[in-house]
């Protein structure tokens, strides 16, 4: 690629920052929380907060935003410049936020454990590239304790994952459970009880009225998807998945577990 080309990019990357920047300043008012959630099995939890009309909240409170990726570039910038009240995020995305020094946010709590799965075709003779999510050491670390200096292993955007797997691209793929559900391929679970999600909030707003109840209703929604019949639901509504016998199958392969959140008086 030309030098000028790649300064082009540049340009055109620093450009969409900014009017990201910009439209979240444009977008902000005084007392409104800002909300951000991934696009992965923890963000439907928030997204389904985000659009129930009899959850009893104030929707002119709240501006809920669907970060995508909560490592890709936008979603960091975001946090740098302190545009965002409370987020799901990776553990390397909050270590990001330590690593810039910035101490507004702090960990409210874990949400999911184990849901990050390794997925490969059974009829594979052998794994020798493996895919997972872009800037996630954490998963890297995972994956080299476990296949050893045998493999290599590629970064990815989280979407294009499963097709690359299909190409036959990589060998297998390290994804979220959402992803795990919607592709036929064997997965197993490479950790446990490990947090593969959290939720961060700006100290700001910690103790604010408007977090507690956000709080109380995805403490009531996890509670929820404790009965199987409304985890089906829920994960029928977000992935277009009819197959109940199926669904649940899979997911009690695995050892996904949703955390509880505690909320300081």
């Amino acid at each position: 690629m030309s030098k000028i080309k790649i300064n082009n990019l540049i340009i055109i990357a620093f450009v969409l920052l900014i009017i990201v920047f910009v439209k979240l300043n444009s977008d902000k008012r005084p007392n409104v929380i800002r909300i951000a959630y991934t696009n992965d099995l923890s963000g439907f939890i928030f997204n389904d907060i985000e659009n129930d009309n009899d959850s009893g909240l104030d929707f002119k409170n709240y501006d809920f935003m669907d970060l995508g990726d909560c490592c890709g570039s936008s979603a960091q910038f975001s946090f740098a410049t302190n545009q965002i009240d409370m987020a799901i995020l990776c553990p390397d995305a909050v270590k990001y936020l330590d690593e810039i020094n910035n101490d507004n946010y702090i960990v409210l709590g874990s949400i999911t454990y184990d849901s990050d799965i390794l997925i490969s075709d059974k009829e594979k003779p052998e794994i020798k590239i493996v895919g997972y999510m872009n800037r996630r050491d954490k998963q890297r670390e995972i994956l080299h304790n476990y296949f050893g200096e045998d493999v290599s292993l590629v970064p990815m955007s989280p979407l294009s994952l499963g097709y690359a797997l299909k190409s036959n691209a990589i060998d297998a793929a390290y994804v979220d459970m959402s992803t795990y559900l919607q592709l036929d391929y064997d997965g197993i679970t490479l950790t446990n009880d490990d947090v593969t999600q959290e939720i961060v909030v700006n100290k700001r707003v910690k103790n604010s009225v408007n977090i507690k109840k956000i709080v109380e209703l995805y403490n009531k929604r996890i509670e929820e998807l404790s009965d199987e019949n409304e985890l089906f639901s829920f994960i029928s509504k977000h992935l277009q998945l009819y197959d109940k016998e199926a669904v649940l199958r899979k997911w009690k392969i695995q050892k996904i577990k949703f955390g509880m959140l505690k909320q300081d008086d």
